[in-house]
């Protein structure tokens, strides 16, 4: 599984998730955005 199919499927598993998961969700990834660009 590449990364690509991973974030698509988790992405599409956070419509099933609590909110405090989507925001983790969401934090991971804005860290991980930050750190590739920074």
């Amino acid at each position: 599984m590449d990364i690509e199919e991973k974030k698509r499927i988790l992405a599409e598993d956070l419509f099933g998730l609590p909110a405090s998961c989507k925001e983790f969700f969401l934090l991971q990834e804005a860290k991980r955005l930050y750190y590739a660009v920074g």
